[in-house]
């Protein structure tokens, strides 16, 4: 009998910050930040290694309110792994591919949970950046030491008005 899958994140080189619901994600080794909508980041959050596909659907479904298949969550892996923010594993790539239309076709229009969402952009490194960072720029200790323009605050990550 197979293993069952049990997905773990990638937690080195990587900096999380919560926002209410969603989860934003930057890996030092690319400059790249993820911001992970609520289902996105629950399966994230979830793969430490000790839950297969079925148990983190099911602890979804509970937090969630609404049923939550497998094949949501292997949608969010998929992305996760793409991203290299979920460590690769066999069963991932042996996976058929399900496209967001497909699988808004097997949830069905009256569905109450989300599609995982993993948006991604590159943040410059320090030496390309100007002196201070506008809106949505780095800051602080992981934007490579830089300052918020005037009118901003950082949060720890981007450059924001308040």
């Amino acid at each position: 009998m197979e293993r069952a899958y049990r997905p773990v994140a990638r937690t080195s080189g990587i900096i999380e910050q919560t926002l209410g619901h969603e989860v934003l994600l930057y890996n030092m080794d690319n400059d790249k930040a993820y911001c992970l909508n609520e289902t996105a980041a629950l399966v994230w959050k979830k793969s430490d290694g000790t839950r297969s596909v079925a148990e983190i659907s099911s602890e979804l479904s509970e937090k969630l309110g609404a049923p939550v298949p497998d094949s949501l969550v292997e949608f969010a892996l998929s992305g996760l792994v793409k991203e290299d923010l979920i460590s690769p594993d066999d069963a991932v790539s042996r996976a058929p591919s399900l496209s967001r239309r497909r699988l808004m076709k097997e949830l069905g229009l009256a569905t109450a949970v989300a599609v995982p969402v993993i948006a991604s952009l590159v943040a410059p490194p320090a030496a390309d950046a100007a002196s201070c960072s506008g809106v949505g720029g780095p800051c602080g200790p992981y934007g490579g030491g830089l300052s918020c323009c005037s009118g901003l605050s950082c949060n720890g990550f981007y450059c924001l008005t308040f």
